[in-house]
């Protein structure tokens, strides 16, 4: 179930244009809509992953959910702390210590966990920022 989330996931990037040159991944099959050439390089890439060291690769993981945790408390601060009219959280304890909370948390358990890998982490979604923002 992985190797398809992850190709599907791939399909709606390549169908929303966010990255250039992926464009051959948001065809689907003609009944089904099934993204093969994503799945294809999805498994081909899953593959060639367990010939490197499992325990760098689970850091690396436990990484990119942490950073996911990060950016989604971050976002929620800063739609709270701004006022935005149709932010409207439907979670019962939820206020801005919460997710300010949640984002420091977040930030130390990266670097408490590894934080070599939690540098290059925050240097790639700065990469990635910076990108969108001015793509």
């Amino acid at each position: 179930m992985g190797v398809i989330g992850s190709a599907k996931l791939l399909q709606a990037v390549a169908r929303d244009s966010l990255l250039p040159g992926i464009g051959i991944f948001a065809q689907g099959a003609q009944k089904t809509d099934d993204p093969i050439y994503a799945i294809i390089v999805t498994f081909v890439f899953a593959q060639v992953t367990m010939l490197f060291d499992i325990n760098r690769i689970a850091s690396f993981v436990t990484m990119t959910y942490l950073m996911t945790f990060l950016v989604t408390n971050l976002a929620c601060f800063l739609l709270k702390i701004g006022s935005a009219p149709n932010f409207r959280p439907s979670f019962h304890y939820f206020n801005w210590q919460t997710a300010a909370a949640g984002t420091l948390v977040s930030g130390i358990s990266m670097f408490f966990v590894d934080g070599v890998y939690a540098s290059r982490v925050l240097g790639v979604f700065g990469v990635f920022f910076f990108f969108f923002l001015f793509y």
